[in-house]
This record gives structure tokens, sequence and C-alpha cells, in this order.
């Protein structure tokens, strides 16, 4: 996947790809192969993964132009772009109104990140356990794709847990690290229906 994709041109930016998102963006390819949803005999080849890679590091990419960030990091809230990436090159088994390609491709991605997440944590981990302990005192967290990485710096800093619980996937230091695994987190506890998530517009929103 990464020998074969074509990566953003030299910009100055720093290009900075957490492992857990080429997990994610792999396993998303592992979870078609295995979908009974999906006709098989028509195949997910690899190019799905290089081309969902590439997506995803567009859509970084387009964020720090945007928001004059000086490294490129893609986060969970980008996965949103391998929807059109993905589209067109699987076929499902059976067509009709209650069979949509968008539908799938969301379930695929949820089991990709989920499956991922539960590489790096567990659920009875104390630090996680107090994440999810601060949004149950009616706290809340917004996160967008558009959103500038220092947008994450107040809740790293308010959320008990969540700076230790980043630490533990690595030293993420930088502010794009920090914010892709903030989104790592929440989103894993969110699947793992610790937290509730609604959207309006591009917007997320994390909450007990």
């Amino acid at each position: 996947m990464e020998q074969e994709a074509t990566l953003p041109p030299e910009s100055g930016m720093a290009l900075r790809v957490p492992q857990f998102i080429k997990e994610i963006v792999a396993q998303i390819t592992f979870e078609a192969r295995g979908s009974n949803e999906i006709n098989q005999s028509s195949g997910v080849s690899v190019r799905v993964s290089i081309n969902n890679f590439e997506s995803i590091l567009s859509n970084a990419e387009k964020r720090a132009v945007i928001n004059g960030e000086n490294e490129i990091v893609p986060r969970v809230s980008d996965l949103h772009s391998l929807y059109a990436s993905t589209a067109g090159k699987i076929e499902l088994e059976y067509v009709g109104e209650d069979k949509k390609e968008g539908d799938l491709i969301e379930r695929l991605i949820n089991r990709a990140v989920l499956k991922t997440f539960d590489r790096y944590f567990k659920m009875d981990d104390p630090q996680l356990k107090k994440v999810a302990n601060y949004f149950e005192g009616g706290w809340g967290v917004e996160v967008s794709d558009h959103s500038p990485s220092s947008d994450y710096t107040e809740p790293i800093r308010e959320v008990e847990g969540l700076r230790e619980s980043i630490l533990s996937l690595g030293p993420f230091e930088t502010p794009g690290l920090m914010a892709a695994a903030s989104e790592l987190i929440f989103e894993g506890l969110h699947l793992h229906q610790k937290l509730n998530k609604d959207r309006e517009g591009g917007r997320f929103s994390y909450h007990a």
C-alpha cells in the first residue's frame, strides 16, 4: 500500500501517518473480502487499499493547506473521503432498496476502526475509563476533518486520561498526531457504545 500509493508532493509540510491509520485502511479491504454482502467472485483488489490510502492523505493535505499547518496527518474524521474511492470497486451481492453501497462502506469502515482500536486498547484500561467518565459528567467534544490540530489542545488538556491514553500509542507529541490519536480514542469508545456521536454537517460531537 505504501509502496504503490502516490504521496502528496513535496510542499515543505511534514507527512506523518500514524500506524493505526495505515492499519484501518488495510483492514477495510480485509473486511470487504470477508463480507457476505459483497460479490466475492468479482474480487476486492489491493487497489482498494492503495486508492483509499491516497484519498485519506489527500484529505489530510487539504486540511493542512487550508489551516496553514506544517504537517499532514490523516485522522479518523478523514475516513469519509474513502466512500468515493471505495464505491465502484466493490459489487454488492444483492441490490435493492435496503442495500445501499454507502451504508455498506460505512459498516466496513466501522468494523475496521473497531478492530484496529482493539489492537491498541483494552476497555478495562484505567486511563480509558477516565476518558469515558469525563463524558458521563455531561461534557462533550466536537471534531471535524476541517478543524486545525490546535482545536484539540483544550480537550487533550481537559479530558482526564486522554493524554495518557494518547501516549500509550507511542511518542505522539506533534499537534497533528495528538489530534489523530484523540479521534481514534473517541471513535473507539463510541463504537464500544461508551459514547454517543451526533453529526451536524461535517462536524461530529461525542457525548455521553
